[in-house]
Order: structure tokens, then C-alpha cells, then sequence
């Protein structure tokens, strides 16, 4: 069971919540960028929230199911289609074999991630299976994803027919903006800043 890479998106990485506690050591915690995004679409599935996803940027990777999957996709909407016909966010969906999702079009947000149910089959580096481009350790062969790439995921069971109906509420799902807010609070050392001065 996998998925192949027909053609590689700008920046493609596998990303979980973080290779956390090695900061001492000199190891970026890596992860990824939205991870209200990555608990939510892993929670859909019935996966461990921390579960690894494949994180894209637009342009994003065009993707061929080689087996039958149940999938989620969450983050940026990227307009996303499976043979052409459009697939919503936030909701799962199913694949078969042979079939292809693209991503046709940037609308909102950066990062898109791809959740499979039951999770990639990706060995961990420090308990983490996050990309670190730099190591070039953990996801797929520590580096991002290019055209050929074929990766394995698991697949333990089947989803109830209603399960398979089920998406995440308007309520909770975070809002992309094109122009977010920044908030900003006085850390200890703010009395000693001064005012731009020409």
C-alpha cells in the first residue's frame, strides 16, 4: 500500500508535532507549521493526533493512489481534486487505486497537509519521524519529496460507512487569513526599548 509522487511539488516534507527535548544538542525540533491542522485531520481519522502527514506548499505534489486509502486533507486550501473532481478539506474522503490528486489552485493559508488513516510507514529519528532538511534525517530520506518517490502506509482496518461521511465543525476549523492579526505582548525587557527616531 503507498502513494507515488508523479510529480514533485516546491517544498514536500513528511512532518509530525516535533522532534522536541533535543534543542540542548543542537537539533531543530522540525514539525510542522500548523499543528491545530495535523491534530484535527488525525483525529478525523481515527489516528494518534501526533501521527506523521505529509506537509506541501503550493505548488503542490501531484499524487497517485496505488491501493485503496481513506484520506483527509487540512490547512491551506489548495483546491484540491481527486480525477478532476473536487475534494473538500476537513472531511474524509476515499481513494482507489489509480486514482490522482492535484492541487489546482492557492485560495487561502501555506501549508496543506495529507493525513492517510492509520499513518505512513516512516522510520522515527529521536522519536520523531519530521523531515530535518538539514540533518537530512526522518521523513522520506531526510529530504523533500521529488518525482518517483513511492511511500508506504499502513492500513489495519475498515471505516464504517458512516464513519466515512465524517468531517470537522466550521467551529474549530482555524481561519487563513490574507492579512492576519499579530498580537503582541510586553516582554520583560520592553521598559528599556525606546521610539524610532529619524
Amino acid at each position: 500500500m503507498s502513494i507515488l509522487i508523479n510529480k514533485a511539488g516546491i517544498l514536500d516534507t513528511f512532518q509530525d508535532l516535533g522532534r522536541n527535548g533535543f534543542r540542548k544538542l543542537g537539533i531543530n525540533p522540525n514539525g510542522a507549521m500548523d499543528k491545530i491542522a495535523v491534530r484535527l485531520i488525525n483525529i478525523l481519522l481515527g489516528n494518534d493526533e501526533s501521527e506523521t502527514v505529509l506537509e506541501m506548499h503550493f505548488p503542490a505534489s501531484e499524487i497517485k493512489f496505488e491501493t485503496k486509502a481513506v484520506f483527509a486533507i487540512g490547512g491551506a486550501e489548495f483546491q484540491a481534486e481527486l480525477n478532476n473532481k473536487p475534494v473538500d478539506n476537513w472531511q474524509i474522503q476515499t481513494a482507489k487505486k489509480g486514482d490522482k490528486l492535484t492541487f489546482t489552485k492557492k485560495v487561502s493559508g501555506n501549508r496543506c497537509y495529507l493525513a492517510i488513516k492509520d499513518g505512513f510507514k516512516l522510520e522515527k529519528w529521536l522519536g520523531s519521524s519530521s523531515t530535518n532538511l538539514t540533518a537530512e534525517v526522518g521523513g522520506f530520506e531526510g529530504r523533500k519529496l521529488a518525482k518517483g518517490d513511492k511511500i508506504s502506509f499502513n492500513s489495519k482496518f475498515k471505516m464504517q460507512s458512516s464513519i466515512l461521511k465524517s468531517k470537522i465543525s466550521r467551529s474549530i476549523i482555524p481561519h487563513y487569513s490574507k492579512s492576519p492579526t499579530v498580537r503582541i505582548v510586553a516582554g520583560a525587557e520592553s521598559q528599556d526599548l525606546t521610539a524610532l527616531s529619524d
